[in-house]
């Protein structure tokens, strides 16, 4: 049975034995779930099982619907060229204008399969694994070592429930890991960042064993 976390009590009991004074999770619950018997960190076993996460492509939406006006736009073009143009220059502008849309739409098909298909978010205890297909490299982040997380939802993409997914590193000056077009990235947001507290937990108690048996 896990704690209600209407208890004010229990509720600074858990943020003490979880969090550091820099750890601040934006957009994410920071208040983890425990046993009403034990009072102490649930085991690792007890994480919430999140596996792959597909991306959404309704993220690329925006890309389409700029690749419809500005082809319905260049039809309005050919269409006020066409009878002001001279005869020879009509066919040439005819290729050149069907040759830019085929181009411009194999793109943004190629581009949606391609996401759609092949990115990945794989999410263990110690890490997460960013897949983004063979045209980027695979990106490992380890859970122990980040800071944050932070979700970030312009207009649009809010009226979806879509967001991306910003991992930040303890590092001063390292990069943040961004994951893109994931559906309800709060409840992601909270997954993760329950997983942080286990793996800084399990980090801290092999820090522990290692000090105990190194001792005479």
């Amino acid at each position: 049975m896990s704690e209600s976390t209407s208890s004010p009590a229990r509720t600074h009991e858990a943020k003490s034995i979880y969090l550091s004074p820099h750890e601040v999770i934006l957009g994410a619950s920071i208040r983890p779930e425990l046993p009403s018997d034990t009072q102490q960190a649930p085991s690792t076993s007890a994480a919430p099982p999140i596996g792959k996460i597909r991306y959404d492509t309704r993220h690329l939406l925006p890309s389409f619907v700029l690749g419809l006006a500005l082809s319905l736009g260049a039809v309005v073009l050919v269409i006020w060229l066409n009878g002001r143009l001279p005869r020879g220059l009509v066919p040439p502008t005819l290729t050149l204008f069907w040759a830019s849309g085929a181009a411009l739409w194999a793109f943004l098909l190629f581009r949606w399969a391609y996401r759609g298909l092949l990115w990945r978010v794989e999410i263990t205890e110690q890490e997460i694994i960013y897949r983004r297909g063979w045209l980027w490299p695979r990106c490992n982040v380890t859970l122990a070592r980040l800071a944050r997380v932070e979700v970030r939802q312009p207009w649009w993409q809010r009226l979806f429930g879509l967001g991306e997914v910003a991992l930040i590193p303890e590092e001063p000056g390292a990069e943040a890991t961004v994951l893109v077009g994931i559906a309800e990235p709060h409840a992601l947001a909270e997954q993760i960042s329950f997983r942080i507290r286990h793996a800084r937990e399990r980090q801290v108690q092999a820090q522990g064993l290692t000090l105990s048996e190194t001792k005479p």
